[in-house]
């Protein structure tokens, strides 16, 4: 019982906490990397921590790669599906079926 009572009064260590994805990171930084991922692929950006909060949002201001998904007969259709399933699809529900974010 002596045992149990000294468990509890020990700090919770460092490896237990959860963490918020932004005091992880030098968001600037963090930032950057991103900017130069949407320069390299052409493709938009966002990333969200664990409890939903927006950290990197970066907008593409080309649509090259629409415009050439659209060219194929499912293109469009796969696109569009695609935008559907990413909006209506909350980050803490993805975080909580164990993906990481």
């Amino acid at each position: 019982m002596a045992d149990r009572v000294e468990r509890s009064s020990v700090a919770e260590s460092i490896l237990q906490k959860q963490l918020i994805l932004g005091e992880l990171l030098d968001l600037p930084s963090f930032t950057n990397v991103c900017k130069t991922f949407v320069d390299l692929y052409k493709i938009g950006l966002k990333v969200f921590d664990r409890q939903g909060t927006k950290v990197v949002d970066m907008k593409v201001a080309s649509g090259d790669f629409c415009a050439y998904m659209f060219t194929g007969p499912n293109g469009r259709r796969l696109c569009t599906e695609t935008v559907t399933h990413i909006k209506v699809t909350s980050p803490c529900a993805i975080a909580s079926a164990g993906c990481a974010i």
